[in-house]
């Protein structure tokens, strides 16, 4: 880009171009377009972290099908969506579509932003006085297929499909037992108990 300077003398006008060398002109559009970015980034952190940016985050649990059939819906969200947040109203349905499990309150303590880098990290997750009322009817998967989905609705993850899953869970006391179908429970035990 070229910056016009003009020098008068008397009846004669002098006009000065001078040129700014590639290199700091490439610089100043780098920094400009990082600058961009980083704000696009902080708007949609801001926005994830409304009440309508929690609704979206419910509308897209919502609209997740998984191969097994497994549907997952959120009445609402509460907390910060990219640390610490309670999901409310949280009900599985199967791949017949049959309510088998509701659980009130879902604490979720994660790092979203990791994922491309080290994996999915969920630092807890506890349930808090669930209801499972059947055991689930699932489609059978493929064994050799990645934890989590290679894309979703066009999107593909930015981390490979084998990334490590970083999780500790809990259903709200340390007694190991199942509970009965039909039942109430509050307390579980550890979520590994059940595999």
């Amino acid at each position: 880009m070229a910056e016009d300077e003009v020098i008068e003398r008397g009846e004669d006008t002098t006009v000065v171009i001078r040129r700014r060398h590639p290199l700091h002109t490439a610089i100043l559009w780098v920094g400009r377009i990082v600058a961009v970015l980083l704000l696009l980034v902080a708007a949609a952190v801001l926005y994830l972290n409304t009440g309508s940016g929690r609704q979206f985050i419910v509308n897209q649990i919502a609209g997740v099908s998984p191969a097994s059939g497994l549907k997952v819906s959120v009445g609402r969200i509460e907390g910060s969506v990219l640390w610490n947040a309670t999901l409310y109203d949280v009900k599985f349905r199967d791949a017949k579509n049959k309510l088998f499990l509701t659980v009130p309150a879902v604490e979720l303590n994660w790092r979203p932003y990791k994922f491309p880098f080290s994996g999915l990290d969920v630092r807890s997750l506890v349930l808090h006085h669930g209801t499972l009322y059947a055991k689930p009817t699932l489609n059978p998967g493929n064994p050799n297929a990645p934890t989590l989905p290679a894309s979703t609705k066009g999107t593909t993850w930015m981390a490979p499909p084998r990334n490590p899953v970083w999780m500790r869970a809990s259903a709200d006391s340390s007694t190991s037992e199942r509970p009965p179908i039909g039942t109430h429970w509050s307390s579980c035990g550890p979520m590994d108990s059940y595999a």
